[in-house]
């Protein structure tokens, strides 16, 4: 895995650094508060209880949902204030940077109500992709946190989509999927300069804007990057110093009912097709789930459910424990008696992502 920036345009943003050895520990101190008090999407509520117990202090009821406690003054200000109730007195000295940076994501009166403050120096907004995956979400985090509370300078986060939005100063802790491996988002950092100028209100007009990705994986987007770095639109892609490996997965507990399972071995050939169609049930959707499993329609709560979907929830496989856990069933596919053609289930990458699934399965004879 590695990252990249598009090459800047000289502008007002002036140049900083930042040493290794305190990168390193602010990196390991920002995990730790991110894995203490993560920040959730849509964190359902009754009281300000409730938020403060499981999105933490700062955090209150509004709507039904908890809002992100960090969306007032960011992350580092606040958790030094559960320590020090005076960390935002201007004369306090041990004040980390005060509160956060603005950004163009903050609504017009957060300065003056205090929420964050304007870039002092006046630098220019950094944009980050958050590709659509977990691992840069938390990536882009870290650097937002870093570049807006410490640094002063202001960032967004791009998800490739007008409708999706992972911010970590989100209001209301959205957590959501976009694009990757957006390459003529950052053609478009490059042409523009400010990501700003590229904003839109509609999925039809909305051009997505980068200038930073921060964990890109090469092995299919090698020639783009080539073609980006010989156009001198980015920066010779930089290691991360961690490597990634591609795998297949078995749950524990499957593979302790099975050992032979934790080798293609055991799952090649016609005669282990059945096997595989038994051990491997299909996930069943939320709205399935109710329409078919359900004694009740999902009407009364039981192991798996405890209400029906809601608007737009009904092709989910899961969406929380206390919610739709989950269902695997087996079905005319798993049936080798009625199937001749039966096969187990097997949850691949999303569209878009670099796959070989098909061609292991099919070289390796595995149904």
């Amino acid at each position: 895995a590695t990252s990249l920036a598009s090459k800047a345009k000289r502008s007002r943003s002036g140049p900083f650094t930042w040493t290794m050895t305190s990168s390193v520990l602010l990196l390991a101190t920002l995990l730790g508060l991110l894995q203490r008090y993560p920040v959730q999407a849509l964190v359902s509520c009754f009281s300000i209880f409730d938020c403060e117990a499981r999105a933490g202090k700062g955090s209150v009821c509004s709507d039904g949902f908890c809002t992100n406690p960090y969306f007032e003054y960011g992350c580092l200000p606040r958790h030094q204030r559960r320590g020090n109730d005076d960390v935002f007195n201007s004369d306090n000295p041990q004040r980390i940077n005060r509160v956060r940076t603005c950004s163009s994501e903050d609504p017009p009166e957060a300065v003056e109500q205090g929420f964050c403050r304007p870039s002092l120096m006046d630098y220019a907004e950094i944009r980050i992709a958050s590709q659509n995956w977990e691992s840069v979400f938390f990536e882009a985090w870290i650097l937002q946190i870093v570049l807006s509370e410490v640094l002063n300078v202001p960032v967004t986060i791009e998800t490739g989509t007008v409708t999706a939005n992972v911010d970590f100063y989100d209001r209301t802790m959205r957590f959501q999927y976009g694009t990757g491996n957006d390459w003529e988002a950052i053609r478009t950092a490059r042409e523009l300069g400010d990501c700003r100028l590229a904003n839109a209100n509609s999925n039809d007009t909305y051009r997505p804007c980068y200038h930073v990705v921060p964990e890109v994986w090469t092995g299919g987007q090698s020639a783009f990057l080539s073609e980006l770095e010989r156009e001198e639109i980015i920066e010779r892609p930089a290691g991360l110093g961690a490597l990634g490996s591609q795998s297949w997965f078995v749950p524990k507990f499957t593979a302790e009912r099975d050992s032979s399972l934790l080798s293609y071995i055991g799952m090649q050939g016609p005669e282990n097709r059945k096997k595989l169609a038994l051990a491997f049930l299909r996930p069943t959707t939320w709205q399935e789930y109710c329409d078919d499993v359900s004694l009740t329609d999902c009407a009364e709560p039981d192991d798996v459910a405890t209400q029906p979907p809601g608007d737009g929830q009904g092709g989910l496989y899961f969406h929380g424990l206390d919610t739709f856990k989950g269902f695997f069933r087996n079905t005319t596919e798993n049936d080798c008696t009625d199937n001749p053609n039966c096969t187990g289930h097997i949850v691949d990458y999303p569209c878009g992502w670099s796959s070989y699934v098909s061609q292991h399965a099919h070289h390796l004879d595995i149904a």
